[in-house]
């Protein structure tokens, strides 16, 4: 196979581990952390926030700075001056004392970056896999527990969503993340493609089949779709008809590339058209109803490293694992593989 990184990168990887493990010192030894918000979707910033919880001292106040300049390209799920955090969940720490208060400079420690290169572009490829990923998903899971508290209104959407269909005793809940195809996608794949639909229909049959204990209960699996692919959700219909659990007032798009702007079609970062907090909600819902599953589908995500943080006990199998002759949904010649932050 092909060299991870190019000659550049790896000339300037040594000096990256060097940088980071300084900020990692810092961080480690600040009394106060205000993380940034970094240019890219939901998670990407959840996943900022908690890794910097994790590395943080215990007694340190962690404070997610995502109130909206109004410039934002991606993570853009609202207007200038609205808090996203504040919409999506409850405090997490008392609010610190101020300096003029007690008397000790409260000059933060700034966040701008995760930490964990497991967490940041192609290499996310490989936090849910690997002999160490089930310790790992359980340290971050207990940062979790002291930062992340989702609001009411997105755990009832989640459990209404899992009322929605019937269970049989027995039945296997198979969730499977499916991220729209276009070339930003498949460019922070591992592989550096998407596997196409029908390839996620085959691994969710695979799965319950595998953690069902009868063929009957394999077959009356009850199916989580958690998706930005609107073509997806037909496909999905069609496979699992009403045994298939998915929120459609979540947005979606059919992905590919503008013709225009030659742009990867997404949800976020369209140009001209801002989200809401609620679109952010969704997203925050589906990993949640994702980390409700006994085991679910997925491919490299910020989305389904969350779900696997959130519940480090579901079973996470890549779709490729499941399926290891799955066809590409696209190719995207001409489009290079994503600047790996080094």
């Amino acid at each position: 196979g092909a060299f991870l990184l190019n000659r550049e990168e790896a000339k300037r990887a040594p000096l990256a581990i060097s940088r980071g493990l300084g900020d990692l010192c810092d961080l480690a030894v600040a009394s106060r952390v205000v993380v940034t918000t970094v240019d890219n979707g939901f998670f990407a910033n959840w996943l900022q926030v908690l890794d910097a919880r994790l590395f943080a001292g215990e007694a340190a106040a962690v404070e997610p700075a995502w109130v909206l300049t109004g410039n934002e390209r991606e993570f853009n799920y609202g207007e200038a001056g609205d808090d996203v955090f504040a919409g999506l969940f409850e405090a997490p720490t008392p609010e610190p004392a101020s300096a003029s208060a007690t008397g000790v400079c409260t000059e933060p420690h700034m966040v701008r970056n995760r930490q964990n290169l497991l967490l940041v572009n192609v290499f996310r490829g490989r936090f849910l896999q690997g002999p160490w990923a089930k310790s790992r998903r359980r340290l971050y899971s207990d940062a979790a527990k002291n930062i992340f508290w989702p609001c009411k209104a997105a755990l009832t959407a989640r459990d209404e969503a899992l009322a929605s269909v019937h269970r049989a005793p027995g039945a296997p809940l198979i969730g499977v993340h499916k991220r729209v195809d276009n070339p930003g996608t498949a460019r922070m794949q591992l592989a550096q493609v998407m596997v196409c639909t029908a390839a996620y229909i085959r691994a969710v049959k695979t799965l319950a089949a595998r953690r069902a204990g009868s063929a009957a209960a394999a077959e009356a699996a009850v199916v989580v779709l958690a998706t930005d692919d609107e073509g997806a959700v037909a496909a999905f219909r069609e496979a699992f008809g009403g045994r298939l659990v998915f929120r459609g007032e979540a947005k979606r798009c059919a992905g590919g590339i503008d013709p225009q702007s030659r742009l990867p079609i997404e949800v976020h970062g369209q140009s001209g058209k801002r989200l809401t907090i609620a679109d952010a909600r969704d997203c925050l819902i589906d990993a949640l109803l994702l980390a409700a599953c006994d085991a679910f589908v997925h491919a490299d995500s910020n989305v389904t490293i969350a779900a696997g943080i959130m519940n480090p006990d579901t079973e996470a199998v890549h779709v490729r694992d499941l399926v290891p002759d799955a066809q590409a949904a696209g190719e995207w010649p001409g489009y290079r593989r994503c600047r790996l932050p080094i």
